[in-house]
């Protein structure tokens, strides 16, 4: 029997017996579930499992560039559409942009939260919501009903801090 399994170095492969270094992927439901759906094609958990690894904030052309070092025939368009559907949902949020590109990153965590991103690097940390009562009021004054809102904090992390200091 042929089964996929996932490299960790962001590829995927068939064969009957994995190797030390690959996982099957039935075994990572992180994977199949982050685009909250039970079937998902070999090139959609590659994208996912690509996104997972970037590590820091990423357009959809540093996805596409990743992926295609593991998959070089995976096109454009469905990088595209399987961002799309990561961000539906909720396993990838956009986070700004880069250059006139979508800004993106792989986000599981828990709760509601918020993106701190560093401008030098891409790193990505999150942020507790800084939406209070106070910040609500204006809304409650004037007969808003506040149905969402979008926070990203822009800085340089410590590491590019001293970069820029030498």
């Amino acid at each position: 029997m042929i089964l996929t399994y996932v490299t960790a170095e962001c590829g995927v492969v068939q064969r009957d017996e994995p190797t030390a270094r690959e996982e099957r992927v039935a075994d990572q439901p992180s994977l199949t579930n982050a685009y909250g759906t039970a079937r998902v094609s070999r090139q959609r958990l590659l994208i996912a499992d690509t996104a997972s690894a970037m590590g820091s904030a990423f357009t959809v052309d540093d996805l596409v560039a990743a992926v295609r070092r593991a998959d070089p025939a995976t096109g454009l368009a469905t990088v595209y559409r399987a961002v799309g559907a990561l961000e539906a949902a909720g396993t990838v949020a956009r986070v700004g942009e880069r250059l006139g590109s979508a800004l993106f990153v792989y986000c599981v965590a828990d709760g509601h939260h918020h993106h701190l991103v560093c401008t030098g690097c891409g790193r990505v940390e999150h942020a507790p919501c800084p939406i209070g009562e106070e910040s609500l009021a204006p809304a409650e004054r004037n007969g808003f009903t506040v149905t969402g809102h979008e926070v990203t904090l822009f800085g340089l992390c410590p590491e590019c801090v001293k970069v820029e200091a030498d």
